[in-house]
């Protein structure tokens, strides 16, 4: 009974041990694999270039997010001045309040109570302005730390850059390689044309002679001459 392998009829199963490897030779396709190197560069490019936008675009995000920064920055500097200002104008006048009270102070002994009350609320006043100026300088070394972080995340995002730039470079140079490799390519299928058609003008001329041979041996054989092999070639050794 014959034993079929994996249940096709046409494959038999050996007794015998198999050598293995039975491929004597393996054919290798030089132009299929320039093809398919050529779609990994490419698809090495292509990812590059999207990165490389991806970057691009963050760089624009940053670079915004900082001139806005910088403009609240503006807008506040120019308010913390007019309030500077203001409280400036104020204090003068406090100072000239000040100077009248004590004046008053001088002249009226008997509304010392008041005059307290009155320099307690300037001096509760001065507190508040105080208070402020404070805040304000808080506020202005926060902004101050945003704009450190920004500046380190645009330094990242430029040595980023400067990597994806190296990388380009090197992907230029493969392609450089590939162009060589293209070239050395069509000199010798140019070269491989050269000898095809060498040889077949070659072939052709043999034919030919050939013909003309056979030819006029059939026409001497059919002019009942003798030995008309023997002379055709002696013609054509004496003709070389």
């Amino acid at each position: 009974m014959t034993v079929f392998f994996n249940g096709n009829s046409n494959i038999f199963r050996s007794k015998k041990p198999v050598k293995a490897p039975n491929q004597e030779q393996v054919v290798v396709d030089r132009f299929d694999e320039f093809i398919k190197k050529q779609q990994k560069i490419n698809q090495n490019l292509t990812r590059s270039y999207n990165a490389l936008n991806q970057l691009y675009n963050r760089q624009q995000t940053t670079q915004q997010y900082i001139l806005n920064q910088l403009k609240h920055f503006e807008n506040r500097h120019q308010s913390h001045d007019q309030f500077k200002n203001q409280i400036l104008n104020r204090l003068t006048s406090f100072d000239q309040k000040q100077s009248k009270v004590e004046d008053w102070m001088r002249q009226e002994k008997f509304a010392k109570e008041k005059l307290i009350g009155e320099l307690k609320s300037i001096h509760e006043s001065n507190q508040k302005i105080i208070d402020e100026l404070s805040k304000q300088d808080d506020s202005n070394d926060e902004l101050a730390q945003q704009l450190n972080e920004i500046m380190g995340v645009q330094q990242k995002i430029s040595e980023q850059i400067s990597q994806h730039e190296l990388q380009q470079k090197e992907m230029a140079k493969k392609l450089e390689n590939q162009e060589a490799l293209i070239e050395k390519m069509a000199h010798q299928l140019t070269n491989f044309r050269s000898i095809i058609y060498e040889r077949s003008h070659h072939l052709a001329e043999k034919i030919e002679d050939q013909y003309e041979l056979t030819s006029s041996y059939i026409h001497q054989l059919l002019n009942g001459k003798d030995h008309p092999m023997t002379f055709m070639v002696t013609k054509r050794k004496d003709d070389d």
